[in-house]
Protein backbone atom coordinates (compact mmCIF):
# COMPACT_ATOMS: atom_id res chain seq x y z
CA UNK A 1 0.00 0.00 0.00
CA UNK A 2 1.05 3.51 -0.92
CA UNK A 3 1.84 5.93 2.23
CA UNK A 4 -0.07 8.52 1.42
CA UNK A 5 -3.21 5.95 1.54
CA UNK A 6 -2.54 4.53 4.66
CA UNK A 7 -3.62 6.06 7.90
CA UNK A 8 -7.29 6.43 9.52
CA UNK A 9 -10.24 7.08 7.23
CA UNK A 10 -11.09 5.84 4.21
CA UNK A 11 -8.64 7.09 2.14
CA UNK A 12 -7.06 3.30 2.63
CA UNK A 13 -10.53 1.90 0.95
CA UNK A 14 -9.38 4.20 -2.36
CA UNK A 15 -7.46 1.13 -4.37
CA UNK A 16 -10.04 -1.18 -3.45
CA UNK A 17 -12.60 1.15 -4.99
CA UNK A 18 -11.22 1.54 -8.03
CA UNK A 19 -9.81 -2.12 -8.57
CA UNK A 20 -14.04 -3.12 -7.42
CA UNK A 21 -15.00 -0.40 -10.57
CA UNK A 22 -12.48 -1.92 -12.84
CA UNK A 23 -14.06 -5.04 -12.30
CA UNK A 24 -17.60 -3.91 -12.94
CA UNK A 25 -16.64 -2.16 -15.93
CA UNK A 26 -15.22 -5.65 -17.53
CA UNK A 27 -18.03 -7.85 -16.07
CA UNK A 28 -20.16 -5.14 -18.47
CA UNK A 29 -18.14 -5.75 -21.20
CA UNK A 30 -17.89 -9.36 -21.07
CA UNK A 31 -22.38 -9.03 -20.41
CA UNK A 32 -22.08 -7.58 -23.94
CA UNK A 33 -19.72 -10.14 -25.43
CA UNK A 34 -21.83 -12.99 -24.42
CA UNK A 35 -24.31 -11.49 -26.34
CA UNK A 36 -22.80 -10.98 -29.29
CA UNK A 37 -21.40 -14.69 -28.78
CA UNK A 38 -24.49 -16.36 -29.10
CA UNK A 39 -24.30 -15.68 -33.13
CA UNK A 40 -20.47 -16.59 -33.40
CA UNK A 41 -18.93 -19.23 -30.87
CA UNK A 42 -15.52 -18.47 -32.11
CA UNK A 43 -16.03 -14.86 -31.17
CA UNK A 44 -16.05 -15.59 -27.56
CA UNK A 45 -13.02 -17.88 -27.21
CA UNK A 46 -10.89 -15.63 -29.37
CA UNK A 47 -12.28 -12.35 -28.06
CA UNK A 48 -13.22 -12.37 -24.74
CA UNK A 49 -11.04 -14.95 -23.24
CA UNK A 50 -9.00 -12.21 -22.29
CA UNK A 51 -11.47 -10.25 -20.93
CA UNK A 52 -12.90 -13.11 -18.53
CA UNK A 53 -9.03 -13.83 -17.66
CA UNK A 54 -8.30 -10.35 -16.49
CA UNK A 55 -12.00 -9.88 -14.96
CA UNK A 56 -10.55 -12.97 -12.55
CA UNK A 57 -7.64 -11.18 -11.44
CA UNK A 58 -9.11 -7.79 -10.86
CA UNK A 59 -11.70 -9.40 -8.92
CA UNK A 60 -8.87 -11.47 -6.49
CA UNK A 61 -6.56 -8.06 -6.53
CA UNK A 62 -10.11 -6.58 -4.86
CA UNK A 63 -10.42 -8.91 -2.36
CA UNK A 64 -6.91 -8.62 -1.56
CA UNK A 65 -6.46 -5.24 -1.61
CA UNK A 66 -9.96 -5.17 0.61
CA UNK A 67 -8.56 -7.61 3.29
CA UNK A 68 -4.85 -5.60 3.38
CA UNK A 69 -7.43 -2.40 4.03
CA UNK A 70 -9.72 -3.92 6.75
CA UNK A 71 -6.33 -5.71 8.38
CA UNK A 72 -4.96 -2.02 8.61
CA UNK A 73 -7.52 -0.76 10.66
CA UNK A 74 -6.52 -0.23 13.84
CA UNK A 75 -10.53 -0.48 14.72
CA UNK A 76 -11.43 -3.59 12.79
CA UNK A 77 -13.11 -6.59 14.84
CA UNK A 78 -11.73 -9.95 14.35
CA UNK A 79 -14.91 -10.88 13.55
CA UNK A 80 -14.88 -8.67 10.80
CA UNK A 81 -11.34 -9.63 9.91
CA UNK A 82 -12.80 -13.24 9.66
CA UNK A 83 -15.83 -12.84 7.79
CA UNK A 84 -14.16 -11.19 4.93
CA UNK A 85 -11.27 -13.56 5.03
CA UNK A 86 -13.51 -16.54 4.65
CA UNK A 87 -15.55 -14.94 1.94
CA UNK A 88 -12.44 -14.18 -0.14
CA UNK A 89 -10.93 -17.68 0.36
CA UNK A 90 -14.65 -18.91 -1.11
CA UNK A 91 -14.53 -16.73 -4.53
Amino acid sequence: FRPSYLGDGMKKYISAGMLAGTAYSLSLVLEAGNAAAAANPAFHAWMLTPFVIHFGWVSAATLVNLNGSLASDSTSSPRALTALGHSSALA
